[in-house]
């Protein structure tokens, strides 16, 4: 029995996997389907997979896990508050709950999920093959680029060609196609911090990392150019810690000679490539460059945020305690433009307390980070908490995207190990 019902909840959970980090939704749109056709049985499959894992397994909370849901019960319950005054709608707060249940039932599910696999040694397995998965994923950017391909999903659900020609690839959003490739070089890293890979097998991770730096080029996203860098230089950091100056200093000369070899060899090539540019993707690409000059006045402007951050400023003078209410701060603050900040959208939907909390959890997080031993999980788990504090910056909604909750879900699990954990109602079950 407890065998059959291992594999009932295994195939639960790749099946939601697969979904979520294949984007099957928006596949399904490209080939004419329906975007909302999977969404009813991804709720379904998620329900019957988590009931699955509370029936069949032995499910704990850590304490890390239990204080982010009291965080996201606080946040949901003062975004109601506006409700009571109808500046917002009963049934529109609703709706937002409703997307935010679903985003939480699948973290728990695949909360529990890696919890049990770390149990049974599973859990590298499982990392593996989200690896592999979000790699392959993740390659369409290129691909879709390569063939001129490249689309991306309007606010009515709608594909169009990307005017800005950014590489997305089945993501329909640039931002979020260079998020992903992000996170999955955060996965192969942490791989490759492993003792046991062979060389063979790291020269092969380090060109995955490579192809997937590229694809964050194509994606021409300023964000993940900004978050990449620190994470390359702390893996480096991590990686050569154990070899000697002598060693480092032989690393570093070989990489710069390479660069400037490259240079040499490439450069008539690239300017050529830069000249068959389209205007738009010259100009994203001038803006990139001029990105870290503090104090520059740019002459281009690809959104209207600075507009739409002094609409959301104005709303929370209007109710800084109390906030404007969920769902207020993701659209039509500016034209469809949501507030493109995680930290304002908590600030302004949920108000100064909810706000507080989540700078306090982060800080609780930095510190419990900062505290693991083992290098690897340590890497991965920094890593990943720089990319949800540096990417909370520029964009807003990231709690109700699936595939983050993946990732999320890890990150609870990897820094829980050895620490103190909570039962929950389902050990009744298990009796």
């Amino acid at each position: 029995m407890k065998f059959s019902s291992q594999i009932i909840v295994k195939l639960f959970v790749y099946l939601i996997l697969f979904l979520v980090l294949t984007n099957f939704n928006f596949i399904l749109l490209m080939l004419n389907g329906t975007l909302g056709l999977i969404s009813p049985i991804m709720f379904l499959v998620t329900i019957l997979g988590l009931l699955s894992m509370l029936i069949f397994q032995k499910n704990k909370l850590g304490k890390v896990f239990v204080l982010f849901l009291g965080f996201i019960s606080v946040y949901l319950f003062f975004g109601s508050l506006s409700v009571f005054d109808l500046s917002l709608t009963f049934g529109d707060y609703i709706t937002e709950v409703t997307k935010y249940a679903k985003s939480m039932l699948i973290l728990i599910l695949f909360y529990f999920f890696f919890k049990n696999s770390d149990k049974n040694s599973g859990l590298e397995n499982q990392i593996l093959f989200i690896a592999i998965l979000l790699t392959i994923t993740n390659a369409t950017i290129f691909f879709m680029d390569y063939y001129e391909l490249s689309v991306r999903l309007t606010f009515d659900d709608k594909i169009i060609k990307d005017k800005w020609a950014r590489a997305s690839g089945v993501w329909g959003n640039a931002n979020t196609a260079a998020a992903y490739c992000i996170l999955n070089i955060i996965l192969w890293m942490y791989i490759s911090l492993k003792q046991n890979i062979i060389i063979v097998k790291r020269l092969l991770i380090y060109s995955i990392i490579l192809f997937l730096v590229y694809s964050i080029y194509l994606t021409l996203s300023n964000t993940a150019f900004i978050i990449v860098i620190p994470i390359i230089f702390i893996y480096i950091n991590v990686f050569t810690d154990a070899i000697s100056f002598k060693t480092k200093a032989k690393i570093i000369g070989v990489g710069i000679v390479g660069v400037i070899l490259f240079s040499f060899m490439f450069s008539s090539s690239i300017y050529k490539q830069y000249e068959n540019l389209t205007p738009k993707k010259k100009e994203k690409i001038e803006n990139i460059l001029t990105f870290f000059k503090l104090g520059d006045n740019k002459e281009v402007s690809f959104s209207d945020r600075d507009i739409t951050l002094k609409k959301g400023f104005e709303k929370i003078k209007n109710k800084p305690i109390r906030g404007n209410g969920l769902g207020s701060f993701k659209k039509n603050l500016h034209r469809y433009d949501g507030i493109h900040n995680l930290y304002i959208q908590i600030l302004g939907e949920g108000g100064l307390f909810p706000f507080l909390f989540f700078l306090f959890f982060l800080c609780y997080l930095l510190n419990q980070v900062l505290l693991t031993k083992r290098k690897e999980t340590r890497f991965f788990l920094f890593s990943f908490f720089l990319f949800i504090a540096l990417y909370g910056l520029t964009t807003h909604g990231v709690f109700l995207v699936k595939g983050y909750g993946v990732f999320l879900s890890l990150f609870f699990v990897l820094l829980e190990k050895q620490k103190k954990i909570y039962p929950v109602i389902s050990n009744l079950f298990n009796k």
